[in-house]
């Protein structure tokens, strides 16, 4: 394993006598500025042979006053110093930092690959600083690498020609100077026919003075023309395209909106896949394209670059993030087992995360359950992970396995959200008082609020309410049992209004109890029942209480039924005094059976 970045900076120091030695003559001469030439990308050992080639060409073909070279040896001794290989090109976090060790003012770097009548050779010529400031030299072909090195040592010296317009540039730009610093790059154009680096200078000081977005766009595209995947440029012409789309969204034209925010997508898409191992840049732009209005846009681009770098685990990490970002759920998925096959450390929480929503979205519920059950043993800890297990599990109607979970959870934190009113869910339909227990348990534990339980069971209540109140009607059992419902629904909403006092609680406990005090009072006279006659009393009353002080929730149905509880009240009051006699009546409340 490569060292870290961390790990090259605390050698920097022990290997300080290192770079002085290599650079014994420099100090008796007067140098010019100091050119690193790494290991360039390609197939071993022609990555090394091409940057050793270059070296000793640049040494043949430019004076030290021109350009010193850094040697082979400081740079091979700091690589070694740091665990780093010496023959196979190093990332972009890692050449950075091997530039600053060496003490490079710039960097000749490059790819190179094996053709049928020799070699293909791409470079650049990029700044230390950033390596996103970068010239690329025109592509070589020849019959062998060091061929190739004089070709390239030449096309340097012509693209190094813009270099004082560039410093310039960057000085002005540094003292606030923006537009000093666009005529300093400006100035530079014709030192070089295709000089990407000062008009990259030109368009940060455009970016640092905020021009508009024609503006940026076309200076970005400038640079583009020269370095398709520059990625400031492309970061900018993105993010102006976005911003031009949202100026047209804001004016209604959303065609043309959406075609620009595409655009801008697709070049964030490329922006990421020229170096995806640029963690930052990666999660702000990801970011960008997941709120983005079809990051569908972004699928072929990050598709191919998988396609064409095979085993490339952060470009798999990042197709990955975008195909969840368009919802294309059934390739996610996929993908992302193939990248934790690849890299089993790439399992974390986030993973398990996103791919158990995914599941839940195609939707793949089993799938989703067996992802959570190799979470839960890899996080035992987890909490979050056994919950959404419970979940599923009382989705697909797997009971006892949700309420052990939850109890498994509850065990260890009692005041986990909401896992008390999944235990109530559970149990409403068959079990409405172990539910309601469930419920005082989850504010008594201190896991949901009063309030929170109270809006719960006022929605348990009012659709409990809604299912007693479509039943049908019928003298004896039909009435019975729609009773025995429209109790339920009281005992809810009863309880909500304990907990938190509310109107629309009231409202639906005066016409439940009307229904409850209307069934009791239609069955009474048949059966000659006391009992069903004190029903019907007690319950009256309480609508009329409950309907008077609920009655802002709906005031033309409350007024409706407190007028039909008027009509019953007299039917009522006679049916306890015939069926009930001898027993006793306090205030006209009888306190009978059958009410809450």
């Amino acid at each position: 394993m490569k060292a870290s970045h961390r790990h090259l900076l605390t050698v920097a120091g022990a290997l300080s006598a290192l770079a002085f030695a290599g650079t014994a003559h420099a100090q008796a001469v007067k140098t010019g500025p100091r050119l690193m030439v790494p290991v360039f990308a390609g197939p071993k050992p022609l990555g090394a042979q091409a940057a050793d080639e270059l070296r000793e060409r640049l040494k043949t073909d430019y004076q030290v006053r021109t350009i010193w070279t850094v040697p082979k040896t400081d740079i091979t001794g700091i690589l070694e110093g740091s665990g780093f290989r010496t023959d196979t090109a190093v990332n972009n976090g890692d050449l950075k930092e091997l530039a600053r060790t060496a003490r490079a003012d710039e960097i000749l770097t490059g790819r190179v690959t094996r053709t049928a009548s020799g070699v293909h050779v791409e470079s650049w010529l990029v700044m230390p600083t950033d390596l996103s400031v970068a010239q690329p030299l025109p592509p070589v072909d020849a019959k062998n690498v060091g061929d190739a090195a004089k070709q390239i040592s030449r096309q340097l010296g012509d693209a190094r020609r813009q270099l004082d317009a560039y410093a310039k540039c960057q000085n002005t730009a540094r003292a606030g100077n923006y537009a000093g610093a666009i005529a300093e790059a400006n100035k530079g154009l014709g030192s070089y026919g295709n000089a990407s680096l000062v008009r990259i200078c030109r368009l940060q000081a455009y970016l640092a003075m905020k021009a508009p977005a024609d503006t940026v766009l076309a200076n970005a595209n400038d640079v583009l023309r020269i370095d398709q995947n520059n990625k400031i440029a492309l970061n900018a012409a993105a993010q102006a395209l976005s911003d031009k789309s949202d100026t047209l969204a804001a004016h209604g034209d959303k065609a043309q909106a959406d075609a620009l925010n595409d655009q801008a997508v697709q070049l964030w898409t490329r922006l990421i896949s020229a170096d995806p191992s640029d963690t930052r840049t990666l999660e702000a732009v990801v970011r960008k394209i997941v709120v983005a209005a079809n990051p569908a846009v972004a699928l072929p681009i990050i598709d191919t670059a998988v396609t064409t770098n095979p085993g490339n685990l952060q470009l798999l990490r990042l197709q990955w993030l975008i195909h969840l970002a368009a919802k294309d759920y059934r390739n996610a998925v996929g993908i992302g087992n193939q990248m934790v096959q690849m890299d089993t450390s790439l399992a974390d929480t986030t993973f398990y995360q996103r791919t158990v929503a995914a599941y839940v979205s195609l939707p793949d519920t089993a799938g989703a359950i067996n992802l959570l059950g190799a979470a839960t043993k890899k996080f035992p800890n987890n909490l979050d992970f056994l919950a959404s297990l419970a979940q599923l599990y009382s989705k697909t109607g797997r009971g006892a396995e949700a309420a052990n979970t939850i109890r498994t959870i509850l065990a260890k934190n009692p005041k986990y959200p909401h896992l008390y009113l999944q235990l109530a869910q559970m149990n409403v339909d068959q079990q409405p008082d172990t539910a309601i227990a469930y419920l005082r348990q989850a504010v008594q534990s201190g896991s949901d609020s009063a309030s929170f339980v109270a809006q719960y069971a006022l929605s348990v209540g009012n659709s409990r309410y809604k299912t007693a109140n479509a039943m049908p009607n019928g003298e004896g059992a039909p009435n019975a049992a729609k009773r025995a419902a429209m109790q339920q629904a009281l005992g809810f909403l009863s309880f909500s209004d304990s907990l938190a006092p509310s109107e629309p609680a009231k409202f639906l406990m005066g016409i439940s109890y009307f229904t409850v005090a209307q069934l009791a009072a239609t069955d009474a006279p048949k059966a000659k029942s006391c009992e069903l006659a004190q029903t019907a009393d007690n319950a009256l009353n309480k609508a009329q209480i409950y309907l008077t002080q609920g009655a802002r929730t709906a005031p033309d149905a409350a007024k409706q039924y407190l007028s039909y509880a008027g009509q019953y009240s007299p039917v009522v009051a006679n049916q306890v005094k015939v069926f009930c006699k001898g027993s006793s009546r306090s205030g006209g409340k009888s306190g009978g059976k059958g009410t809450r």
